[in-house]
Formats: structure tokens, C-alpha cells, sequence
């Protein structure tokens, strides 16, 4: 995760057990998209709005195959994981997009 830019927090965390972190709760067949997706942390499709505001658009999954494959994601897990990471995207632009509706 560190080669892949991922902040030492995220790094530190994910060494343990994720079911052993107190607060945090992933479900065992959702681990391997939770950490492609923290591993796409800096591939988000970003503009600055002309009041300076940065508004994310959604990743670029140009990224997502080399990911994907350095992480050893079988081919036939791939779909899922996919739908998967589009969910965390959505729920994710939602929260990160939250300051758009603030003046």
C-alpha cells in the first residue's frame, strides 16, 4: 500500500487483522475491495470549481487493472469486486462532495 501512495495511517492500519481493529467492521468477502480501493486513494478524477473549490468526479479506473492484478485478485472475483468499488465510490463522492453545498 505505501508504494502506491497510500498514507502511513492507512498503511499501519491495515497490518492487523481488519475483524481485530476496534471501530472498524468489514466483512471477511469485503476485504479485498476495501484495500483495492484504498489503494486507488490518489486516482480520484478531480476539478476546481471557479469559487476554488475541488470537486471529485469519480476515480480513474485506468489504475484499476494494474491494482487489481499486483494485488492478485482472481479473474473470476473481479466483476464483484468492481461492483463493489463502485458502491465505496459512490458512498465516497457523496462525503468527499458534501463541502460543495456549504457557501
Amino acid at each position: 500500500m505505501a508504494a502506491a501512495g497510500a498514507a502511513p495511517h492507512l498503511v499501519a492500519h491495515a497490518r492487523g487483522s481488519p475483524l481485530e481493529r476496534p471501530g472498524l467492521e468489514v466483512f471477511p468477502d469485503c476485504w479485498d475491495a476495501v484495500q483495492v480501493f484504498l489503494l486507488l486513494g490518489r486516482q480520484w478524477r478531480i476539478e476546481v470549481a471557479p469559487n476554488g473549490k475541488l470537486i471529485r468526479h469519480g476515480l480513474d479506473l485506468a489504475a484499476l487493472p494494474g491494482v487489481i492484478d499486483a494485488y492478485g485478485v482472481p479473474q473470476p472475483e473481479r466483476r464483484a469486486l468492481i461492483a463493489d468499488l463502485r458502491l465505496m465510490e459512490e458512498a465516497a463522492l457523496e462525503v468527499l462532495n458534501a463541502h460543495l453545498d456549504q457557501p
